[in-house]
């Protein structure tokens, strides 16, 4: 989503929402970024982590 507000307007902010304890962690599942491209690069790598660092997905 682009933050239209504040000091940060103009930004791309990018978040996961999931019960999963570890996203829990201070900033582990949401940021911003400085362009639309960005922010969807930071969402899948932050993404493709969790899911690598799942047991069920792990081969």
């Amino acid at each position: 989503m682009k933050n239209q507000w504040g000091s940060l307007s103009g930004t791309w902010f990018w978040s996961i929402s999931t019960s999963d304890p570890r996203f829990r962690r201070h900033g582990g599942q949401r940021g911003n970024a400085g362009t639309k491209d960005e922010a969807v690069f930071k969402l899948e790598r932050e993404f493709t982590r969790f899911m690598a660092e799942t047991e069920k997905y792990r081969r």
